[in-house]
């Protein structure tokens, strides 16, 4: 199985530093981005398996922003959401954008560990169930691309 590729974005510097090393002995492969600009350039430069990422920006654009893209760039991607503001609001925002969980800062590695792990369960539950597309020939139909029964 190929490594799970996690986007951190995150303005405060005392959690960048901290919490990518301990993904990464969790077995991610992390990058970090510092601002909406940052996380949104790495989006451009590769896909990612799981977005976790702050709402809040200082001086920035929202998170929402970095979630649309996300959503755009990779609809497969785990979006959970690390803030220390918790809101109803940004919990219904959130529903509509297709943000898979929320936690509140400062939360528990365990906790956020456990979280990614069964959400990306989950995904993979399901993509598996997904019907998988077959290579299109001169005479197929898209409905016999798509058949799960082999030819």
């Amino acid at each position: 199985m190929k490594p799970t590729r996690l986007l951190f974005v995150d303005d405060e510097p005392g959690i960048r530093a901290t919490l990518p090393p301990i993904l990464r002995r969790y077995g991610f492969v992390v990058a970090v981005a510092a601002s909406v600009r940052e996380g949104l350039e790495q989006i451009r430069k590769q896909e990612f398996d799981v977005l976790l990422c702050d709402l809040k920006f200082q001086q920035e654009a929202d998170g929402y922003e970095i979630v649309r893209v996300m959503r755009q760039a990779n609809p497969d991607c785990i979006i959970v959401v690390l803030t220390g503001n918790p809101t109803m609001e940004a919990a219904e925002q959130g529903i509509e954008l297709g943000i898979d969980d929320f936690i509140a800062k400062p939360a528990s590695v365990d906790h956020l560990v456990a979280t990614l792990a069964e959400k990306l369960r989950a995904r993979r539950i399901a993509l598996s169930e997904k019907p998988r597309r077959k290579p299109a020939t001169a005479n197929a139909t898209v409905a016999d691309q798509y058949r799960s029964d082999p030819q």
